[in-house]
């Protein structure tokens, strides 16, 4: 069966069974120094580290170990004589899950929260540590510093505690299943209006298609009345108009333009007798 540990874990696991005490808590200060280390579930599964909280000498270890797999660094600085001194590696890390930690309840950070939380106390300093967080794919999002804030896209998902984790995962599962619950019902009434407008859309379409084709039967059944009519009209039209001569429609116009003529032309021949 394929390993289920973490790549960058499971050497740390390892070490973790094959040591007893001090060097199993010794094993616990290397992981979470580890560059790459995020995730320490597996080792409490391990015994040499269940008995490190059976020593007093061992405990603080023990102790640092569910800081790292579930605390903050506030948590770190409110209760600091019960953890071992922190090198910087570890305290360095322990900000960035910090971020990541407040990155899953918040989508927007400002400076000013971070750096309360983190104990920074300049704006270069907080965003070095963002960029470094953003480098290692703990954290997704972008700096606005006109804005003063972090706008979180994305984060990694930390340990789960065993006894306040279960809890708090199942009522964010179930807050999680009735937002989507909700969201199909909205879906579902969008698609039913949809869909009766889709419907409401296509009786119309029908109804206009149906008094389009009436439409044009009835015009086609009308066209040869129609032509038959106009034919007959023109047909009346010719025959009247057949009955009258066009050039006597002006009776005598024409007759007496002739007569005239000719009137002037015997005219000018006795005329040009009577010279001779």
């Amino acid at each position: 069966m394929e390993s289920m540990i973490p790549i960058k874990l499971e050497p740390y696991v390892l070490l973790a069974k094959g040591s007893k005490g001090a060097a199993t808590a010794k094993c616990i200060e290397r992981a979470t120094s580890a560059p790459g280390v995020y995730v320490f579930s597996e080792l409490f599964n391990v015994p040499s580290v269940q008995q490190l909280k059976e020593s007093s000498e061992t405990e603080p270890s023990w102790k640092l170990l569910q800081l790292f797999a579930f605390g903050t660094w506030p948590e770190y600085q409110a209760n600091k004589s019960i953890y071992p001194i922190l090198l910087d590696a570890q305290a360095t890390k322990l900000k960035h899950l910090t971020v990541v930690s407040l990155s899953k309840s918040n989508r927007t950070l400002p400076y000013t929260v971070l750096l309360s939380s983190l104990s920074l106390s300049s704006i270069r300093e907080l965003e070095d540590l963002l960029i470094e967080a953003i480098f290692h794919g703990l954290v997704k999002g972008k700096m606005d510093q006109q804005k003063a804030c972090f706008h979180v896209d994305d984060c990694i998902g930390r340990d789960v505690h065993p006894q306040q984790g279960i809890e708090k995962l199942r009522d964010e599962l179930k807050q999680w299943a009735q937002t989507q619950a909700r969201l199909i019902d909205e879906l579902t009434t969008t698609i039913t209006l949809a869909q009766s407008s889709a419907n409401e859309h296509q009786s119309q379409l029908l109804s206009y298609q149906i008094a389009r084709d009436e439409a044009v039967s009835t015009s086609m059944e009308t066209i040869p009345d129609l032509l038959m009519q106009g034919r007959n009209s023109t047909g009346q039209g010719i025959r009247a108009g057949g009955d009258n001569d066009p050039v006597s429609e002006t009776p005598g116009k024409g007759k007496t333009k002739k007569l005239n003529m000719s009137s002037q032309s015997g005219s000018s021949h006795q005329r040009k007798r009577n010279r001779a």
